[in-house]
């Protein structure tokens, strides 16, 4: 899904997520973890459905169209985290943030 390629950066080893259809569910997935085994980088996976919900919530809340192509997230979205707990934050080009902590959703 080049939807997100070299856009969810990990904050532990710095590498980034890579795309997956791992048994029916669409996820991304550590590079460093995934190349380098968990000695190099724990495993740590987004799933796809969770980070279209923080995109399309971002917009509704703040009155923002957006397609679902390559050049629509790169005019939406300045950069994706993932930190060592597995917290995922977006930060958007308007300098708002949504973060998903596995249980919850802040925007």
């Amino acid at each position: 899904m080049d939807l997100f390629k070299k856009m969810i950066r990990c904050l532990d080893c710095g590498k980034y997520f890579n795309y997956k259809n791992d048994h029916k569910s669409e996820i991304f997935i550590c590079s460093g973890y995934k190349n380098y085994g968990n000695d190099f980088c724990p495993r740590r996976i987004i799933y796809l459905k969770d980070l279209k919900y923080l995109i399309e919530n971002h917009c509704k809340i703040n009155n923002k169209k957006f397609e679902w192509n390559r050049r629509g997230m790169e005019e939406l979205i300045q950069e994706i985290t993932v930190d060592a707990n597995g917290r995922v934050e977006v930060v958007f080009r308007d300098g708002k943030i949504s973060m998903y902590d596995g249980y919850s959703i802040v925007f």
